[in-house]
């Protein structure tokens, strides 16, 4: 298969914790319009992405969470690019890696205000 794609995601929690934690990975081979050819038109992927949550309710007026999520990439690209009188084989590869943490919280005032 020319690519392969899935992912996952569990959740729980009860009236105090909540969790949840997600997985996302596509492994692509590219196309070509003649397979044998070195140029291809469709990029050779590879990526990855994770991302977890935490949540504490303490009460029904608040919530405090902190989500923390990296994402992977490779992506490699083959082309031609013309020296005349030939066509000479390119290849550019790109790695792609971000990691993010977040943290917060919100608390309702008895007169709705947050």
């Amino acid at each position: 298969p020319g690519s392969l794609h899935g992912n996952i995601r569990l959740e729980g929690g009860n009236e105090q914790f909540r969790a949840r934690v997600t997985a996302d990975a596509l492994d692509n081979k590219g196309y070509a319009v003649e397979p044998d050819g070195w140029t291809r038109h469709g990029d050779k992927i590879r990526r990855e992405q994770y991302a977890g949550r935490l949540e504490w309710l303490p009460s029904t007026a608040g919530s405090f969470w902190f989500d923390a999520s990296a994402y992977r990439e490779t992506d490699e690209q083959r082309y031609q690019y013309y020296a005349p009188p030939n066509y000479v084989p390119q290849r550019k590869t790109e790695d792609i890696d971000r990691n993010r943490y977040t943290y917060g919280g919100q608390w309702r005032f008895d007169n709705g205000v947050r």
